[in-house]
C-alpha cells in the first residue's frame, strides 16, 4: 500500500488581494480517499476554495459526477445539517463523543439533485483552529463504504487533514497533547421523521480511543505519555496505539507507530495552528490494515 503525504499550496483569488492556502494530509488508501485543498472549481454549494477538502474515488464505469472531486469538509457537514436533507433523510452530524457521523448511504433526495449515496460514510474529528473561520481546521477520521465496518472491510480508509496557514513550531520547550483515536468506529446515524430533535446520530463512546502524546519541540521529537486506548477492548480491532516520531522543521512527523503492545508501523502526521496548537496524524499497519488509526488532538492548557 502506497502512503503518500500531500502538499497542495493554492493561491486563492478574493476581491482586492488574493491569499495563499497550505493543506496537508494523507490517506492510507489512495484509491479510495485522497485529501487536499478546495480548488478554484466549486463543485459543492458552501465549499471555500482552499480549505481542507476530501475526495471518494471512484473511477469504475458508473462512477458517480459526485466523486473524484475535493469537497470542502465543512460545507459537507453543514449540507447534511441542512433543512432540506433532513426533510426526507438524516444525513447525520456531531454525535455525543465529539465525532462527526455523516452516512450518505441514507441519501435519498430525488432528481435532479445527483445521488450522493457513493459517498458512504465517514467518522471524523475536526479541530476548528480559528473560531471565526472554519477553513482553518483540522480533520481526522475514517471512511468506509457501508453504514457499519469490521475488521474485514477492506474499504475502511484513515486520513487527516488540515490547514497550516497558521503555524508556528517552538523550538525549545515540551508540549501535551490530549488525543483522540479512531479505528472502526460503528456510531450510527438514525432515520429522523418529521419533528427530529438533534442531528439524530447515536454514539460509539465504546470505540473512542484517548491518551496523550508529547512534543519535545528541542529535541524535535513526539512520544507516547499514555498510550492510545480504546475505552472497551474490541476483537480484530486496534485496542492500543503507541507512537514515536521525529518532528521536522516543516511541522510534520514521521515516525513508528505500536498496535495492541506488539504490532508494529509507522506514522506520520503534522502539527497545526499557532505555537502548533494541534496536532493530526495516521497510524498505518501494512498487512494488517484493520489495525490502521487516524488520531489527533489539542495541546492541553
Amino acid at each position: 500500500m502506497q502512503f503518500n503525504k500531500v502538499l497542495l499550496a493554492t493561491f486563492v483569488a478574493a476581491a482586492a488581494a488574493s491569499a495563499h492556502a497550505n493543506v496537508v494530509g494523507n490517506s492510507s488508501n489512495l484509491e479510495k480517499i485522497k485529501v487536499g485543498a478546495v480548488g478554484t472549481d466549486i463543485n459543492h454549494t458552501g465549499d471555500v476554495v482552499g480549505a481542507p477538502a476530501i475526495a471518494v474515488i471512484n473511477n469504475g464505469v458508473n462512477a458517480a459526477p459526485v466523486t473524484n472531486k475535493f469537497v470542502d469538509l465543512s460545507s459537507l457537514r453543514g449540507m447534511a445539517d441542512k433543512w432540506y436533507s433532513k426533510m426526507t433523510t438524516n444525513l447525520g452530524g456531531l454525535d455525543s463523543s465529539g465525532i462527526v457521523q455523516l452516512d450518505f448511504n441514507k441519501w435519498n433526495l430525488p432528481k435532479p439533485v445527483p445521488d450522493h449515496s457513493v459517498l458512504g460514510k465517514f467518522s471524523y474529528q475536526q479541530i476548528q483552529l480559528d473560531p471565526n473561520n472554519a477553513s482553518q481546521s483540522v480533520f481526522f477520521g475514517e471512511w468506509h463504504q457501508g453504514s457499519t465496518t469490521s475488521a474485514a472491510d477492506n474499504t475502511r480508509t484513515v486520513f487527516y487533514v488540515g490547514s497550516t496557514d497558521n503555524l508556528s513550531l517552538p523550538t525549545s520547550g515540551t508540549a501535551t497533547y490530549q488525543v483522540t483515536g479512531i479505528n472502526q468506529y460503528n456510531g450510527a446515524v438514525n432515520s429522523v421523521i418529521s419533528g427530529w430533535t438533534g442531528n439524530g446520530t447515536t454514539a460509539a463512546p465504546q470505540d473512542v480511543l484517548t491518551g496523550t502524546l508529547v512534543a519535545d519541540f528541542g529535541a524535535k521529537s513526539l512520544t507516547t505519555e499514555s498510550a492510545l486506548t480504546r475505552a472497551v477492548a474490541k476483537q480484530g480491532a486496534a485496542n492500543t496505539i503507541l507512537i514515536a516520531a521525529k518532528i521536522a522543521n516543516n511541522g510534520g512527523f514521521t515516525g513508528t507507530a505500536v498496535a495492541n503492545g506488539s504490532v508494529i508501523g509507522k506514522t506520520d502526521g503534522s502539527f497545526f495552528g499557532p505555537n502548533a496548537a494541534a496536532l493530526a496524524g495516521n497510524a498505518t499497519f501494512a498487512g494488517n490494515q484493520q489495525l490502521n488509526t487516524a488520531f489527533g488532538g489539542q495541546k492541553a492548557q
